[in-house]
């Protein structure tokens, strides 16, 4: 039986160069379609409005005749220069031999692969030639590099990521090490393929890591000159290897006793977050990351600090407090080096992750545990001792340069930030959990706010909150008290759900008003968090409070809210979520400045179900009570 001829396929490469334009990818692939070619390759980038387009494909199948293999070339390259003609670019032409030769066709990438991340601000040629000089030494190929960020004003930091083909990525990581410290520039290592994908923990240190601050110095600072020199002359000590972690922080906090406990929720007030911190943790949440905090400071500054980023998962230490007071003591066992990397593996193990799945960010000798076991160890702004340990070190103020250590470009990042509906609201469901007392100093927090000390003039220190609150936490009075948190997580405002039959008073004022029927139901709420206010919160706090309130009292027929004329965030919001105006007049504003006028809006159950819309609004504020 007669076998057919054996048929090969030249190549040839195509290299477009010029202004992009809509349609240039289209026009080119489309000279070449119905002719029988095969794509083999293609690359495509654009810098500042400059195109580069790389094409690769077969010629068709050739017997071996060169004459019809010169003129299919020649027929290719007439209809690939008349569309680079149409969007006046140009245009390099390169035939080459068999597709079957790997010199010419594809070459198939072989060796170990790495993601090499280069940050720095600004970024240099030379920089970047000494990373990319120290690749070639090591035997090894830049197959394509990415932008990952661009600098700008407010966030000067450029980043390129290089895949790298033909090193070990550990012994790549090495030499890069050198090179990264002699030039001034942040570099990075990560093995490519699927290890680098999917859902990771990230740990992070708190002082001088996610804050700004040292907490134990700005709590020292509200107990006096005699107290702040204790504390430094302790930490000096520290630092020259008298006195191990667990046996300065003991020393320290003895300085402390006396002090008032509600001076720490001023200094939740007055903790500074790292620039990009924000960012990060929300970022990192809404592509389904888990983030922990772990310190060595105090759980009372720590804990409302991680509820107000969304944060669940966190380890630190706690202080003794008795009548108020603080004893100089702390409770249990101290999170020290070693606590931080048991608390970096509980956590794993409890989100069912290998530590090759974690990450870890620190700056102090303290981190290094924790940096050693997790699967990428950051040193942030770190001492030379833990640069030298961590996998990769980060030399700027922006925190949110590790979303670039996980392959996240700054537009990516803030696509995830900007992601909004159609009405310019944040997406996803608001949740609501239970008030805790540890929630009290974030909540204290807010309440020293201006624009929510406008409608909610009360005292509110700590004791007052106990006073006001704790029953409710404690089950002994039948409001309901929540924190309100975004669908990362991130804890931003409260809302209070109450009968007015367990309100005289309350009631009484709005009976002057409207009928109030038994059972009815009432709402205060606050958006807390500054940068959520005005984000369209306010609507679905109020139908996740009245959805949950309805549910726990079956035999409510309504909800009634009163709202000062002049709180317009807040009435606003209430219309969005289905409420309806149901009556004006005189009542007696919670804030003494304001006048009299009020509005009362009402949503009424509706066949076991209430009229409550899910639409958001623009509101910085509360209903009731509110902002």
């Amino acid at each position: 039986m007669p076998q057919p001829a054996t048929q090969h396929h030249s190549t040839l490469l195509a290299t477009f160069t010029g202004t992009d334009r809509p349609g240039v990818t289209a026009a080119v692939l489309g000279a070449l379609a119905g002719r029988g070619l095969e794509v083999l390759d293609v690359e495509q980038h654009v810098v500042r409005g400059h195109l580069t387009l790389a094409l690769l494909t077969t010629c068709g199948a050739s017997r071996g005749d060169e004459d019809d293999d010169g003129d299919r070339v020649a027929e290719l390259e007439s209809a690939l220069r008349a569309a680079a003609a149409r969007f006046d670019l140009d245009v390099t032409i390169t035939p080459g031999g068999s597709s079957d030769d790997p010199a010419v066709g594809v070459v198939v990438p072989s060796g170990p692969r790495s993601h090499v991340t280069v940050l720095a601000a600004p970024l240099r040629p030379e920089q970047l030639a000494l990373v990319a000089g120290t690749v070639a030494e090591a035997g090894a190929s830049i197959d394509a590099v990415r932008r990952l960020a661009t600098a700008t004003p407010d966030h000067p930091v450029t980043c390129l990521e290089l895949d790298v083909r033909g090193a070990e990525p550990a012994a790549l990581r090495r030499e890069l090490a050198t090179v990264a410290a002699s030039a001034g520039v942040d570099v990075a290592v990560s093995p490519a393929g699927l290890v680098r994908h999917g859902r990771r923990l990230v740990v992070l240190d708190v002082d001088s890591t996610l804050i700004q601050d040292e907490v134990i110095e700005l709590i020292a600072a509200h107990a006096g000159p005699e107290a702040q020199r204790a504390v430094a002359e302790v930490t000096e000590r520290a630092m020259r290897g008298e006195l191990d972690f667990a046996e300065s922080l003991h020393e320290r906090v003895k300085a402390l006793a006396g002090l008032d406990a509600r001076v720490l929720a001023d200094v939740r007030a007055a903790v500074r977050l790292t620039p990009g911190a924000e960012v990060l943790c929300s970022v990192l949440q809404r592509l389904g990351f888990v983030m922990a905090l772990v310190s060595g400071g105090f759980a009372e500054v720590v804990e409302p600090l991680a509820a107000s980023l969304g944060i669940a998962r966190v380890r630190a230490n706690r202080l003794e407090v008795i009548d108020g007071k603080l004893t100089g003591r702390v409770l249990g066992e101290v999170v020290d080096r070693a606590g931080k990397a048991s608390a970096l593996r509980e956590f794993a193990r409890a989100e069912r992750l290998d530590l090759d799945r974690t990450v870890a960010v620190g700056d102090g000798a303290n981190d290094l545990d924790m940096i050693a076991a997790a699967g990428l160890g950051v040193a942030f702004n770190a001492k030379p001792l833990v640069r030298e340990q961590a996998d990769t070190s980060l030399n700027n103020p922006y925190l949110d340069s590790v979303l670039h250590l996980l392959g996240i470009s700054r537009e990516e990042a803030d696509e995830v930030q900007t992601s909004r509906d159609d009405d310019g609201e944040l997406r996803g469901p608001v949740a609501l959990r239970p008030l805790r007392r540890d929630d009290f100093p974030l909540l204290a927090s807010w309440l020293d706010q201006p624009r929510v000390a406008r409608w909610w003039p009360d005292a509110h220190t700590l004791e007052d909150l106990e006073l006001d609150y704790g029953p409710g936490i404690d089950g002994t009075d039948p409001i309901h008290l929540a924190l309100a948190l975004t669908a990362g997580g991130r804890a931003f405002g409260f809302v209070q759900t109450y009968r007015y039959d367990d309100e005289p008073e309350s009631r009484a004022a709005l009976e002057a008003l409207l009928p109030v029927p038994p059972g009815a139901l009432g709402i205060d709420y606050l958006i807390g968090e500054p940068d959520l206010q005005g984000r369209g919160l306010g609507a679905a706090v109020i139908s996740a409070a009245v959805a949950e309130g309805l549910v726990r009292h079956p035999d409510a027929p309504e909800v009634l809210v009163s709202v000062p004329l002049g709180n317009r965030a807040s009435w606003r919001a209430l219309e969005k979520a289905g409420f309806e105006r149901a009556a004006e007049g005189d009542m007696v504003p919670d804030n003494p400045l304001d006048p009299h006028d009020h509005v009362v809006y009402r949503l009424t159950r509706i066949d076991g179900r209430s009229t409550s819309a899910s639409t958001s609004t623009d509101s910085g504020g509360a209903a009731g009570m509110g902002v």
